[in-house]
């Protein structure tokens, strides 16, 4: 057994634990998105205030174990290929990102939700689900991710690997931003016939 496989598959596994959280917050984003109660905010709130500060800890240590298989490839990579720094520009923005927007915007919207009245979701709380911000981001973070798997089992040129990095990010906001634009009415409008009753009684 060498020790560059067993590094490898260390990276692969957290990569893959890392998309598995993400998958878990995509899934939470259309659960909320959806969600008429505050009852399922309030069940799903806690696992992802538990799950969001795992990225940027998973992120390091993907770049040290990154960072110790090109150590280890005998002079087969460096940190001068294009891939390489493409690949961690890519990291260093997802970060970026997601500690100016994510990190803030999760934080502000669990203080919302588990606050929040037992009953329907009421449109200051239906705004915060629905940030556009918070959504572009975190699709963008995805996208951004897939990208730079893309890098590292192709290895294209430089230029190459900062279009498709670039190309991934770009769609990844725009398919977030979008997915964010559901009007607040329409989740909101099942509450209107109890407030005609009473306003009826």
């Amino acid at each position: 057994m060498h020790l560059v496989n067993v590094v490898l598959f260390l990276h692969i596994f957290i990569a893959l634990a890392a998309f598995g959280c993400a998958t878990l917050v995509h899934v939470w984003q259309g659960v909320s998105k959806g969600a008429t109660s505050t009852a399922t905010l309030k069940a799903w709130s806690p696992v992802m205030h538990r799950i969001e500060p795992l990225f940027p800890i998973l992120a390091l240590i993907l770049f040290g174990l990154g960072a110790w298989l090109i150590g280890l490839s005998d002079g087969e990579f460096s940190w001068g290929d294009g891939w390489v720094i493409a690949s961690i520009v890519g990291l260093f923005a997802m970060e970026a990102a997601g500690g100016a927007v994510l990190a803030p915007g999760g934080k502000k919207l669990h203080a919302a939700i588990m606050s929040a009245p037992d009953g329907p979701v009421d449109a200051s709380l239906r705004a915060l689900v629905l940030d556009r911000a918070v959504w572009a981001v975190g699709v963008f973070e995805t996208a951004t991710a897939l990208g730079i798997v893309y890098l590292m089992t192709n290895k294209p040129s430089g230029l190459a690997s900062a279009l498709i990095v670039a190309a991934c990010a770009l769609v990844g906001a725009a398919i977030g931003a979008a997915a964010a634009g559901e009007p607040a009415s329409a989740p909101l409008a099942t509450s209107a016939p109890a407030a005609a009753q009473a306003d009826g009684s």
